[in-house]
């Protein structure tokens, strides 16, 4: 009863997939209520659980509070900060600059093989002999987008040195002179700017997201947010 972290059980359901079933919401309900009212057969304690973001623990989650109105279902820490960063995303001007990642990682990752290899070397020679390449946002990766343009600004001095070399103006690439861009001290201000507004979040999605018991820092992350907030 007064464990903060406790693993009741690991329910495989391969054998329930096997069969044809899915992991619908009732699925998910089922599996949970034995454990509740094996704790609190009166329903006098259990009043708290949380899920991830997938639509169908989600709607377990509404089950269980028509099972128990005492019962409140949410979104986990790590999701929740995800949820934010979705928002933050979806924002036209950062759209603008998620496209423009694209863009460019396209344009300097494997797919073309001489401006890749030109961005190789560069980046190697600014990260101490180790390279360091682009990061593909990927929709099961919270908060990929914002990742992946912390990774781009980190990029920055290999992207104006690789375009600004004469091995690439040798390739004479129809692209090129869109590359420019690259050297306008106006788009990392922006990327920066973004990033530093978004720090603080994807350190506590860091924290959330960790193999160790880290949920008293995210506590207080959250506590020290708000006071900046509202102070």
């Amino acid at each position: 009863m007064h464990n903060h972290n406790a693993l009741l059980e690991i329910v495989d359901c391969t054998d329930h997939c096997a069969e044809g079933n899915k992991k619908d919401a009732q699925y998910i309900a089922d599996t949970m209520k034995p454990h509740i009212i094996k704790i609190d057969p009166s329903k006098q304690c259990v009043d708290f659980v949380i899920f991830d973001g997938a639509s169908n623990v989600q709607k377990g989650g509404k089950i269980l509070e028509a099972y128990d109105p005492r019962i409140t279902s949410v979104h986990g820490a790590c999701h929740n900060a995800s949820l934010v960063c979705q928002d933050v995303t979806e924002q036209p001007e950062v759209q603008l600059l998620v496209k423009l990642h694209k863009k460019f990682r396209n344009l300097f990752g494997s797919v073309r093989h001489g401006p890749h290899a030109l961005f190789r070397k560069h980046s190697k020679q600014m990260n101490n002999g180790v390279y360091l390449g682009f990061v593909k946002p990927a929709d099961t990766r919270m908060a990929g987008n914002l990742i992946a343009l912390l990774r781009f600004l980190r990029l920055r001095e290999a992207l104006v040195a690789t375009t600004v070399s004469v091995e690439f103006r040798k390739m004479k690439m129809p692209w090129a002179p869109f590359c420019a861009i690259l050297q306008m001290d106006s788009l990392w201000r922006a990327i920066f700017a973004l990033c530093r507004a978004m720090y603080a979040m994807l350190r506590l999605l860091r924290m959330a997201d960790m193999k160790i018991p880290a949920m008293g820092k995210v506590r207080w992350m959250a506590f020290l947010t708000l006071n900046l907030v509202y102070s």
